[in-house]
C-alpha cells in the first residue's frame, strides 16, 4: 500500500510505480528480520534490487536499514530463528549488513538500528520490546533519533523534543541520545 507523507492512500502500486512518483533524495532498503543475519539471503537480489532503484532515482542514495535482534529468551529468537541470545543475532546481522555494504559499490551507507538497540542494552535500557521483536514507544523513539542523526550528519539532542508519548524517564533519554550518537557515528 502507498503512503504519502506517512498517510495510506489506499492504492497498491508496484515498486517502479513507487519510484516513479516523486524524486527522492535517500531510499532506504532491508532484509526481513528473520533472514537479516544470514548473508546468503541478501545474494543475488540486494545487487539487482539497488541496480533497479538506480534506474529509476539516479540520483538517490541507498542506504540499508538495519534491522535489530529479538528480545533475549523468546521462542522466535531460540526456536524460529535459532539464536542462543539477541547478542549472538546481532552479531550476524552486524556482519551481514557489513559484508552487504561493502560488496555493494552503489549502497551508501547504513542505519544501524541494531547497534542502537543492542547499545541501549547494554547501557540498561531494559524497556525496550513491546513483544519478542517489535520495538515499544522508547524503543522506536531511540531508532528515529537514529535515523534523523544519520541522515542529516548531526548530534540532535532526545531533550529538544520531550513532548514525545514515550514516557522516557530523563535516565532513559540521556541512554537515547548516547546509544543512537554511538549508532549514527554522531
Amino acid at each position: 500500500m502507498y503512503e504519502f507523507n506517512g498517510v495510506s492512500t489506499g492504492i497498491y502500486v508496484s515498486m517502479k510505480s513507487a519510484l516513479t512518483l516523486a524524486v527522492y533524495d535517500v531510499i532506504t532498503i532491508q532484509q526481513v528480520s528473520m533472514k537479516s543475519g544470514d548473508y546468503d539471503t541478501f545474494v543475488p537480489y540486494l545487487s539487482e534490487i539497488v541496480k533497479y532503484i538506480l534506474r529509476y532515482q539516479p540520483k538517490a542514495q541507498v542506504l540499508l536499514h538495519e534491522g535489530w535482534s529479538y528480545k533475549d529468551g523468546t521462542d522466535i529468537l531460540v526456536k524460529e530463528a535459532g539464536y542462543a541470545s539477541s547478542e549472538e543475532m546481532f552479531f550476524d546481522i552486524e556482519s551481514s549488513y557489513e559484508r552487504a555494504l561493502s560488496e555493494n559499490d552503489d549502497i551508501c551507507g547504513i542505519i544501524r538500528s541494531a547497534r542502537a538497540v543492542e547499545k541501549a542494552k547494554e547501557m540498561g535500557m531494559t524497556e525496550i520490546y513491546s513483544d519478542s521483536l517489535h520495538l515499544n514507544k522508547n524503543g522506536k523513539y531511540l531508532l528515529a533519533l537514529t535515523w534523523i542523526k544519520t541522515l542529516s550528519k548531526r548530534k540532535i539532542s532526545a531533550r529538544s523534543c520531550l513532548d514525545f508519548d514515550a514516557g522516557a524517564d530523563g535516565y532513559e533519554i540521556s541512554i537515547m541520545e548516547d546509544a543512537s550518537d554511538f549508532a549514527s557515528g554522531r
